[in-house]
Formats: C-alpha cells, structure tokens, sequence
C-alpha cells in the first residue's frame, strides 16, 4: 500500500498563503536576504540550523503504513534596516511582518491542503545583530503541522 506525505503541498501551499498576505517577497529556501530588505522564508536554514523540516510518521491501528505524520518547517522573518540605533523601529517592523504571517495561517489552519488537519506557528526566536551599514532583525520560527498522510 503507498502513501506519500503532505509536506511538499503544505510547504507549496505556505508559500502562496503568504505571498498573498505581506508586501515583501517569500522565498522558498534555505537563506535570508538575497539582496532584500525584507523577506519571509519557508523552509529556513542557516549554519546554526541546517534542518529546514522536521517530522515524524505515526502507525495507527496495526496499520502497514504510517497513516498520520506531524512535522514542522522552519521559517523566518527578516528586517534588514539601514540605519543603526533604531531596534525598536527595527523589532517592530519585524514583529509586524511576522504577525501577518501566523495570522495569515490562523486564518486558514488546513492551508488548503489535503489530509492537513492543523497548521500553526509554535516556536520563535528572535535574533539581532548590528554592524556599520545597519540593523538585521530576524525571527525564526517553526510552523508545527498535523495531518494524515495520503494514500
């Protein structure tokens, strides 16, 4: 019996759902930035953190195939800001875009996708750093997802 996991249409469907609800552009992959003085990203690694998914399978009722699977995509949201001494601006302008985009998935927490039965925002993190040419605000976090897998 096959099945097939739904993270590739959640991730799929994360990037098209958020496209939709902030300005700035969403990338898939593994990196912030990309010349841009804002962006989301699913499926977010770094050197810190290399793993852009993490998931298990479930066997329910003496099943031969998984039939559940719970998994969480790593995501970020980024500020670069061009001026230093301005965290407050900086963190708020971050906290803004990260905020559309949990809302933007608590607005929709199947994400469209089949077998999905809950998406959210579990974990974040925010990290800072300021050097001579400005600020970068970033929030990782996870997107912790719960659904059937297909057969």
């Amino acid at each position: 019996m096959a099945f097939a996991s739904t993270y590739p249409a959640a991730k799929a469907a994360l990037i098209a759902l958020w496209d939709a609800a902030i300005p700035n552009p969403v990338i898939n992959g593994p990196t912030i930035g990309v010349g841009q003085d804002a962006v989301g990203t699913v499926g977010y690694q770094d050197e810190s953190n290399p793993v852009a998914a993490e998931g298990l399978w479930v066997h329910q009722h003496l099943a031969p195939v998984p039939e559940r699977e719970q998994y969480t995509i790593n995501c970020s949201a980024g500020i670069n800001w061009g001026s230093t001494g301005v965290i407050p601006d900086a963190e708020a302008a971050v906290f803004a875009m990260f905020n559309a985009l949990a809302g933007a998935i608590g607005g929709n927490i199947t994400l469209g996708v089949s077998g999905v039965m809950t998406a959210g925002v579990d974990r974040w993190q925010l990290f800072e750093s300021q050097a001579a040419d400005g600020l970068t605000v970033i929030i990782k976090f996870s997107v912790a997802i719960d659904a059937f897998t297909t057969v």
